[in-house]
């Protein structure tokens, strides 16, 4: 499931990977069958027996969530969609928001914007500069900039292409907004005293 024809930067929708990591969270199993002049049939199972407690669904409310105090994050993310609607969950987290759609352009803001707490990048990105590349040209002049990487892929996968051991912390897609939340908070309350 971990494979895409997809170029960087190119296309839309979520993808195997994505579909598969949903689904298995939800706790269901995906089934594809492919045939030579037939076509592929993609089926997906769900236990019909779990219920959602809709008590709990209806008291997991945003303020629940609010895990930021009003901090800059700076998204990278080249999908239009997919940027925009992590910085409508991160703001309703309680944090503010920046972002750019590739590497030279992070490092831009990063470089007008000393306010930046914690990047959120994903680790495939366009322009030839990949999460982890503009992670280590960041770091340069931000040494302590808290970073964490989303990405599609699982961590095995990651880690490999990257080739190097995840240090900072990796969300896979599909994550939650409490996971994004407790996150950021981690990162940010393990900055040194008096740095941004």
């Amino acid at each position: 499931p971990f494979y895409t024809t997809k170029d960087v930067g190119r296309g839309s929708g979520l993808g195997l990977s994505m579909v598969y990591g949903f689904v298995r969270q939800s706790g269901g199993h995906i089934r594809l069958r492919s045939e030579p002049d037939h076509g592929t049939a993609v089926q997906i199972y769900f236990d019909a027996s779990r219920r959602l407690d809709s008590d709990a669904t209806a008291s997991a409310t945003p303020s629940e969530y609010s895990h930021g105090n009003g901090e800059l994050i700076l998204v990278v993310e080249d999908d239009d969609m997919v940027r925009s609607l992590t910085e409508r969950v991160l703001r309703r987290l309680g944090f503010r928001t920046v972002q750019a759609s590739h590497a030279s352009a992070a490092l831009n803001v990063l470089a007008r914007e000393p306010d930046v707490a914690a990047m959120l990048t994903d680790v495939v990105l366009p322009g030839g500069t990949d999460g982890f590349g503009l992670t280590d040209a960041a770091r340069l002049e931000r040494p302590d900039l808290p970073v964490v990487y989303v990405s599609g892929y699982p961590e095995d996968v990651v880690s490999r292409r990257g080739g190097r051991d995840l240090t900072d912390e990796l969300l896979t897609k599909p994550y939650t907004t409490e996971q994004l939340g407790e996150v950021l908070r981690r990162h940010l309350d393990a900055r040194p005293h008096g740095r941004r």
